[in-house]
């Protein structure tokens, strides 16, 4: 008698079992079910009056203000020269004088002018030589000289092709070996290569 209860309770649980398991089945295929059914369109309207409709909002003006950081001079150079807009560039250059990197940044945008335009490569070869020496002489400098002051100080840069026989390019640390070939090509080879910095003594 206490087997066949024995048994009775065990069928009687293993139904129970196997109904849990098939409803569990049944919940996990309905989700599945829910989850693949396409969303409604955001174009639609709905007949819900507590909840509107929402517009889209642009990721920018959603950023706190924090995020948006200034952008540099040297970025703003970069983004003009990219444009083409040369002149806009080297004259924010020279705003950042005696500074090394404006001189750099120069000298950069020089040679993307030389590289666009092919109608003024002997002005270019002239202002990238008058670049090189201004940066030279502001690096060799023990004071802060501006453009104007180094100017006053060597009244040939206007037309720097008279200081290149005595002063070469040696010493213009600047100047690639490109800038240098063309300088060649343009005004023969240089006579001496003097430091053209030596022509400015401190307090003078």
């Amino acid at each position: 008698m206490s087997l066949f209860l024995i048994l009775l309770v065990s069928l009687i649980l293993l139904v129970a079992l196997v109904r849990v398991l098939y409803i569990n089945q049944l919940n996990k295929a309905r989700d599945i079910a829910d989850q693949g059914m396409p969303l409604p369109s955001l174009d639609e309207t709905t007949d819900n009056q507590d909840m509107p409709l929402r517009h889209p909002v642009s990721i920018a003006q959603a950023l706190p203000e924090s995020v948006h950081e200034p952008i540099s001079w040297q970025q703003k150079v970069k983004a003009l020269r990219d444009e083409g807009r040369f002149q806009e560039a080297l004259a924010l250059c020279g705003k950042q004088y005696p500074r090394m990197l404006a001189f750099r940044q120069t000298l950069v945008t020089l040679r993307s002018r030389m590289k666009a335009r092919d109608d003024m490569p002997a002005q270019t070869l002239k202002d990238i030589y008058r670049t090189a020496i201004l940066a030279r002489i502001a690096k060799a400098s023990t004071e802060t000289m501006t453009e104007s002051d180094i100017r006053m100080k060597l009244p040939l840069l206007d037309n720097p092709r008279q200081y290149w026989n005595e002063f070469g390019y040696q010493s213009l640390d600047l100047l690639t070996k490109t800038d240098c070939k063309l300088l060649i090509r343009q005004w023969g080879e240089p006579v001496s290569h003097n430091d053209i910095s030596q022509l400015i003594s401190p307090g003078e």
